[in-house]
């Protein structure tokens, strides 16, 4: 009988949330790869660029729910009134990976609020936009046009 051993390595200068999401992604691809390339398969993706997003973004899912699996998630989201920085601590991530996580909350008969997000990096760059699909960047920059931004930081001094 042989074992196979497969080696993660995590770069050392990165933080201890970003680590356990880069240690949590590799197990999330190398347990998940080939149901994940079922999904996509069987998608009507044809475009290889789609094809790859919907594969970062499936492994991206599985590995936020190794660290924050949904019900555990959900109840302790639920019991501390959407705490965002509780759930950091409680789950060892990070400010923007609770948040992310947040907007995946839509499990039938399971749903948490529902969170929208986007990061956008000034001036009017965008980031990311999750997960609403009937939003698009047209819509955003209508409104960026007579809205107002509020920029949130950990410092306030910037803010």
């Amino acid at each position: 009988m042989t074992a196979t051993v497969r080696l993660c390595f995590s770069p050392e200068l990165l933080n201890q949330s970003s680590r356990a999401f880069q240690i949590a992604y590799q197990l999330a691809y190398f347990e998940h790869s080939k149901a994940v390339e079922e999904i996509i398969n069987g998608s009507k993706l044809e475009n290889l660029e789609a094809q790859r997003l919907a594969r970062l973004a499936l492994i991206n899912y599985a590995a936020a729910a190794i660290l924050m699996p949904y019900g555990v998630f959900l109840q302790t989201a639920e019991d501390n009134g959407y705490d965002i920085t509780l759930l950091s601590r409680r789950f060892g991530t990070s400010f923007e990976q609770v948040c992310h996580r947040l907007t995946t909350l839509q499990r039938p008969g399971a749903k948490g609020v529902p969170f929208f997000s986007f990061v956008l990096i000034m001036p009017e760059m965008f980031q990311s936009v999750l997960p609403r699909v009937d939003f698009t960047f047209r819509d955003l920059e209508a409104r960026a046009r007579v809205g107002i931004f509020m920029t949130v930081s950990d410092n306030p001094a910037r803010s």
